[in-house]
């Protein structure tokens, strides 16, 4: 399986376009990115980009536009990215969307207290609805930015979603990760993986969680 999954970052993709690109096989569609979006309204409380996340609303609902969207994909050969949604347009969506969702680039809320990650409910819920979550290397999220910190959220989305939920979602190029700062970072990580949960776990979260969630959800002959 080789190419590219062209990707909208904020639902804004529509009608022709979403149909052309749809003819090239699974498109990667983001909900929101920040603040508000085609498919969710206030998602923090203003305009502007967040300065801080006491600023992100929560409990802003999606639009009626963003649910007639997220049921329209779940006809539609496209991959709904969760990552940036909030915790009411997540529990929506899944309610909405039968089909596997992805958090492309998401953390433990319960670990990184940041409005931005998953917390234990969401992360349970997404392995209940056969959803992939791959973990971010930012510092803001993880505690620190460091192979110790990454393991702990390795473990618990792996020990409340399912093993099969977590994979690497880094999110490279936004600010400094440390130890986990470039691609060649991965080898320790993956190797740490390996020593204190064991080469299957280690080998999920590296490759086969994430082939095997595009193997399912990719158009045949793609």
């Amino acid at each position: 399986m080789e190419g590219a999954i062209l990707r909208s970052r904020t639902g804004r993709f529509t009608g022709d376009a979403d149909r052309e690109f749809a003819k090239l096989g699974r498109i990667l569609r983001g909900s929101c990115h920040g603040w508000d979006s085609l498919l969710q309204d206030q998602v923090v409380l203003g305009t502007e980009p967040p300065s801080n996340p006491g600023r992100f609303n929560s409990a802003a609902p999606l639009k009626p536009v963003g649910r007639q969207l997220v049921q329209a994909l779940d006809q539609a050969p496209l991959l709904l990215d969760l990552a940036h949604l909030n915790d009411a347009g997540f529990y929506e969506v899944l309610d909405l969307y039968s089909s596997p969702v992805l958090v492309t680039h998401s953390f433990c809320r319960a670990i990184g207290d940041h409005p931005r990650g998953l917390t234990d409910e969401q992360l349970r819920a997404l392995g209940g609805h056969g959803g992939l979550v791959g973990l971010a290397f930012d510092p803001d999220f993880l505690g620190e930015a460091s192979t110790g910190a990454a393991l702990r959220h390795i473990d618990r989305i792996a020990s409340l979603a399912g093993e099969n939920a977590v994979s690497i979602g880094s999110d490279w190029g936004v600010t400094a990760m440390g130890e986990l700062g470039d691609p060649a970072s991965l080898v320790g990580l993956v190797n740490a993986v390996g020593r204190i949960y064991g080469s299957e776990l280690a080998e999920k979260f590296a490759f086969t969680n994430a082939y095997d969630f595009l193997g399912t959800q990719l158009p045949r002959g793609q």
